[in-house]
């Protein structure tokens, strides 16, 4: 009897232990929603109607990737951006970018939308330059998805960017010979703009400025094939002692990714 006491006693003792031992290994969860960062990379081209890093030869505006761009990388429907990516190797209108991300959830098949050259669409403080377009006023975007994850890893499907503005070159004349902008401000507005007006502060043209040119990046809507653009500031064009007013209607066919030229001629007080 004295035996089989003293065993029950060590059998009660192991399961006391055993379930102690239990519980000091438990490990609490992770949080759901730590946030990681990835290494992204795509190859993305901007198509022939793309317009950034402009240049003009004749009437063609050619289009280039520069490497000093960013792309930001939003998921579809939010307004905070995951991350940037720049062009690496460039061929042509193709470019891999690559760059860092960070997200609490990525999975391969969600949707993401790649923006450049700025965070956010802003078509203000436009200098009538395509210097000042194609830095910061020139946007292009491309919806596309979460190609594949591995490890820290992330590819983005491919695709091509579509341009969100029509690029107009105005060139203002009295009929005969340009005129130049002095000061002051310009608005274009027109049913077919997004927003319907474009507010433009255009630097003092100089010798060493395209005269009489003014360059506008315009948002257009959709399924829009033409508009009558209303372009009022004029007075603050001088030759001399002679300044010219009045607003100015113009109707040229209008869509995004395309390069439109426009005179406009004004007439002296």
């Amino acid at each position: 009897m004295k035996k089989q006491h003293t065993l029950a006693l060590l059998l009660l003792a192991g399961l006391a232990l055993g379930s102690c031992s239990s519980d000091d290994s438990t490990e609490p969860n992770k949080p759901s929603n730590e946030v990681k960062t990835y290494h992204a990379t795509t190859v993305a081209n901007m198509g022939e109607n793309g317009t950034r890093t402009l240049s003009l030869d004749g009437a063609t505006l050619n289009v280039g990737w520069a490497t000093y761009e960013e792309v930001y990388v939003f998921p579809s429907g939010e307004d905070n951006y995951l991350g940037t990516m720049k062009p690496t190797v460039i061929d042509g209108t193709a470019a891999t970018l690559v760059g860092d991300i960070t997200s609490s959830s990525i999975e391969a098949g969600d949707v993401v939308i790649l923006r450049f050259p700025q965070e956010e669409l802003n078509y203000s403080g436009q200098t009538g330059t395509l210097d000042d377009l194609a830095k910061d006023h020139d946007f292009a975007e491309l919806e596309t998805t979460i190609e594949s994850v591995y490890g820290d890893n992330v590819t983005i499907k491919g695709g091509t960017f579509v341009s969100r503005q029509a690029i107009v070159k105005f060139t203002f004349t009295d009929g005969t010979d340009p005129i130049d902008f002095r000061d002051g401000t310009m608005t274009i507005s027109g049913s077919a703009i997004r927003g319907e007006t474009v507010d433009l502060s255009p630097a003092s043209q100089s010798s060493d400025i395209e005269h009489g040119v003014i360059y506008a990046a315009l948002p257009i809507v959709e399924n829009a094939s033409a508009t009558t653009l209303t372009i009022s500031g004029t007075t603050n064009f001088l030759r001399g002692e002679k300044s010219y007013t009045g607003t100015k209607y113009i109707s040229i066919p209008m869509e995004n990714g395309k390069f439109y030229t426009a005179t406009v001629t004004l007439t002296a007080e």
